[in-house]
């Protein structure tokens, strides 16, 4: 039974530890992101904008499409585990009736969503996608302004 239990909570963690690393491979990715931005904005504001620096707004065009891309593909790994963690914590909870996991998380979620009504409603990868479009729409004007 112990050894059950231990391969629960092993590959319960593990789901975590997946979790986190996942986000921190979003941030650092678009942290790089906003970093190439930065240099291609720098570049327009030292050169000014002309058809040379078309290359520039283009790749700002698209460091914000592939940053919403990352975003959305770190999304989806988040998702399958937490659902993952989330049937483990099941049976966890199956198993160990009396530490109530699931009447505790259930009860959590309630409190946050009672002290932080509106926010609760904002998923965190929206945010994410909102910089990254800004980023595109960046990009995307700037190559209007120098084609037209």
């Amino acid at each position: 039974m112990a050894d059950e239990v231990d391969v629960l909570l092993q590959m319960w963690l593990n789901r975590w530890e997946q979790i986190r690393h996942s986000e921190v491979q979003r941030s650092v990715t678009s942290n790089m992101l906003l970093v190439l931005v930065g240099v291609g904005l720098g570049l327009i504001g030292q050169k000014g904008l002309g058809s040379q620096l078309l290359p520039v707004t283009l790749g700002i065009l698209a460091s914000g499409l592939f940053g919403m891309l990352l975003s959305v593909k770190y999304y989806e790994r988040f998702r399958f585990h937490l659902s993952e963690a989330a049937a483990l914590r099941a049976k966890l909870d199956e198993r160990f009736p009396a530490i109530e996991l699931e009447s505790s998380r259930s009860y959590l979620n309630d409190d946050q969503a009672r002290n932080f009504p509106l926010l609760i409603k904002i998923r965190l990868y929206w945010l994410w996608l909102a910089m990254h479009a800004v980023i595109s729409l960046a990009g995307a004007s700037l190559t209007v302004a120098i084609l037209f």
